[in-house]
């Protein structure tokens, strides 16, 4: 059975530290955020942890 193709669109949304968690971007920081308190938006830039059940399916299309 041939191995699966890599999606390159999540290589690129995710990132996998070296322990093996996976993080990805936080979403509504684009625009429309200017009643939104500076505190929130640079809690926004930080990126956010995957669950564990979702974690395992991103890992075998990466």
């Amino acid at each position: 059975m041939p191995k699966q193709k890599t999606s390159k669109t999540i290589r690129k949304r995710f990132k996998i530290t070296s322990k093996g968690k996976i993080f990805k971007k936080r979403v509504c920081t684009s625009h429309l955020n200017r009643k939104e308190t500076t505190n929130s938006k640079f809690r926004k830039q930080k990126m956010s942890l995957i669950p564990k059940g979702w974690s395992k399916k991103i890992k075998k299309l990466i």
